[in-house]
């Protein structure tokens, strides 16, 4: 076996330039053959001639099937006695990865997307099993999806001819025991069946964010396989159609006679499987059916759950998902609407292990989870257009516009989206205010109307004591009323209307607001000065990443890229991209090393030393922390040798802070203590304090 250190100048003819990743049978590498093709190599640890005489027919058998839904093999060979397997490299991402973006998205595309995976996948193995082969690992990081979303069933390096009975091996199990049917883990003979279980297990992984068994231990998932009941995606998730649902459970059978007989079969069931009823068109509301489900999970005793935000955040929504993921567990459920039924409810609570839903306030003393619901960020709004309208030109710029009319406020919001036609979106150049919104002014008192008056003619975010001057009177308890009704949102101290529409609502409803806009001219002072919305969300999303909140920059910084994509802002954008990659890095997961490297490729690749050596200093510190943390110390060498001096000294110092850590994870304490003191000293000169305290934290770690 390979050591880390062992990065090959060559794999036969083949010139490495980067590891794309690690496994129990070998690497693989992303290499340039020597005409400059691009290819992916897979090179397998040493092997007994046995295992080799097996890798040269499984690689014979493959060079005879082509198919667009399959990696093609293109060639195979031998380098330091270690067969390799040159495969088509496909510029893309792995499904594992391409699967947390789609969890952020509505339910209704994330459906359809794995619908069109799993076609796709029986696409592949149905010429498989034409030419009697099975593939025996079939599982999310073996599919790849282009970056046309094009679908690539990859990794043929364990499967199995039908035709020739010397790849069959029995009494262990081969493949991956988190996707493997209960008769490939008891280490018997297998069939086409185990790729449609296998196929299962990863369409359910998909969809609902979970493995069918999330056992961390290999012989309890194996024992899962064989004992557990079969689970339904619909206990997760209820926006999944009963249609989808049963295709999932009858290709995840633990006996492979109950499961489709072939791929066409099962690829005929899944096109079949469409959505059920009106699914919210709105992406990143499954978190909020994560944490009502988690809730359930960890109060079997009984629970009161609690929705909670402004006037048409979608309390409503989220109380039918409860009473949905309770019916799916077989658990008693009462939707309070009234006092009343609030009342019986706690008094059977703890007896019945009650699941109590409701948007009342509950006594205090009561335990209660509450979910508090937000307005969408820019790039869920553009996620949102795409699900509603798929064919919508420049989603980016209808998204933004969008999101300044109604700052994402999901009431107001909705109406809007409901425009599509024949896939497009278009809106009308003076967007219409929505019907709800337009009655919720309307049905405010003097006081409150006069308060969303004056903060629209303002024009910008305003302080509580500038719109009491203008107003007359104190109106700190008005605002805080309009904020639960939807109409104006709180930043930073500064109040500002819940997007333009609402801001015009308010001047078209209110009698005096020519009085109201020359009170405005005669302040003496002024509103808080308008900064550029871009330029704070990469500065919110760096101090967050600086006090180790990757969960929360997350959003900011997605936001951040859709905004740039809007306003056509290519280097932001690229900032945008190397700061996600940051986050993601720093939040962890199987999933975020490929995640990391594959954002910073794409921002390395755009981002010119000349146009700015700041940003690409950052990329690069990522990219050796990166390499560090794969153990791939050549990588990290050749990024040092190449790095730029940042002309930013806020950049330079996060890419010298993520070189000491860097240099920690490979072992070199001496230099991680010299980076981590350099980047700290000149942290506490600047007054950075949050970049002080973690070079200070690397500092001490290089110390033992």
């Amino acid at each position: 076996m390979s050591t880390t250190e062992d990065f090959p100048e060559s794999i036969g003819p083949y010139l490495p330039l980067r590891l794309l990743g690690r496994g129990g049978m070998g690497e693989v590498y992303h290499c340039v053959d020597e005409r400059g093709v691009e290819v992916a190599v897979k090179w397998l640890h040493r092997t007994k001639a046995s295992s080799r005489r097996r890798f040269d027919k499984e690689m014979a058998a493959m060079k005879a099937i082509q198919h667009p839904r399959l990696v093609r093999l293109l060639a195979s060979g031998e380098h330091n006695d270690r067969p390799y397997a040159v495969l088509e490299y496909v510029e893309g991402q792995e499904l594992s990865v391409y699967a947390r973006k789609l969890r952020l998205r509505p339910a209704q595309e994330r459906i359809r997307e794995v619908r069109r995976i799993g076609v796709a996948l029986c696409d592949a193995l149905e010429v498989l099993h034409r030419h009697g082969v099975v593939h025996r690992d079939v599982k999310p990081s073996n599919v790849l999806l282009t970056r046309s979303g094009d679908v690539r069933l990859a990794d043929l390096g364990v499967i199995r001819d039908l035709n020739d009975p010397s790849t069959a091996v029995q009494g262990r199990l081969i493949g991956t025991a988190a996707y493997a049917p209960p008769e490939q883990g008891r280490g018997e003979e297998v069939d086409h069946t185990a790729d449609l279980y296998a196929l299962g297990c990863t369409l359910f992984t998909v969809l609902t964010g979970r493995r069918p068994y999330p056992q961390k231990d290999r012989k309890d998932a194996i024992r899962a396989h064989r004992r557990s009941p079969v689970p339904h995606a619909r206990t997760l998730d209820p926006a999944v159609p009963e249609t989808m649902d049963k295709v999932l459970a009858r290709l995840m059978a633990k006996d492979p006679r109950d499961r489709y007989g072939t791929a066409r079969a099962a690829r005929s069931a899944l096109a079949r499987s469409g959505p059920s009823g009106a699914p919210a068109p709105l992406a990143g509301r499954r978190r909020y059916v994560d944490q009502v489900a988690a809730a359930l999970e960890a109060n079997p005793q009984g629970v009161v759950v609690r929705p909670r935000g402004p006037r048409g955040s979608g309390r409503g929504w989220l109380l039918e998902i409860i009473e949905e993921l309770a019916v799916a567990r077989g658990r008693s459920v009462v939707i309070a609407r009234e006092k009343s039924a609030l009342t019986r409810g706690l008094k059977r609570l703890t007896q019945e292990g009650l699941v109590l839903g409701t948007r009342l306030n509950v006594p205090a003393g009561v335990p209660v989870v509450e979910v508090p619901l937000h307005p969408l960020g820019l790039a869920e709004v553009r996620r949102s257009v795409v699900s509603v309208a798929t064919r919508t030109p420049d989603p980016h710029v209808v998204a933004e516009r969008l999101h300044r009319a109604t700052a994402g406020h999901p009431g107001w919001l909705i109406p809007l989206l409901e425009g599509g036609f024949e896939g497009v979106l278009t809106l009308p150049d003076e967007l219409p205010v929505p019907g709800e919104l337009n009655e919720a002014v309307e049905d405010l008192d003097e006081p409150l109307l006069e308060t969303l008056a004056a903060l629209s003619v303002l024009g910008a975010p305003s302080s509580v004591r500038i719109l009491s001057d203008l107003c007359g009177r104190d109106c700190e308890q008005d605002l805080q009323r309009l904020q639960a009704e939807g109409l104006v949102q709180e930043r930073a101290g500064a109040w500002r209307p819940m997007g333009s529409l609402a801001a015009q609502a308010a001047r078209a409803n209110h009698l005096d607001i020519q009085l109201l806009e020359e009170k405005a001219r005669g302040l003496g002072d002024q509103p808080v000065e308008t900064v550029d919305a871009l330029e704070e969300l990469l500065r919110q999303g760096r101090r967050l990443l600086d006090g180790g909140r990757a969960t929360d920059a997350r959003p900011l910084l997605e936001d951040a890229s859709a905004m740039a994509h809007a306003q056509d802002r290519p280097l932001e954008r690229r900032a945008s991209h190397v700061l996600r990659a940051e986050a993601t890095l720093m939040m962890g997961g199987h999933a975020a090393p490929s995640a990391t490297a594959d954002r910073l490729h794409r921002a390395l690749s755009r981002i010119k030393v000349d146009e700015d050596p700041g940003w690409r200093a950052l990329a690069l510190g990522l990219r050796a922390r990166l390499a560090a943390r794969r153990g791939d110390t050549r990588s990290y060498q050749r990024t040092l040798a190449t790095f730029p001096r940042a002309t930013s000294n806020e950049l330079r110092l996060r890419a010298g802070l993520h070189l000491a850590w860097a240099a920690l994870e490979v072992g070199d304490s001496a230099d991680a203590l010299k980076r981590a003191q350099t980047v700290g000293a000149e942290a506490v000169m600047l007054g950075w304090p949050t970049l002080a305290d973690a070079a200070s934290q690397v500092a001490h770690r290089a110390r033992g």
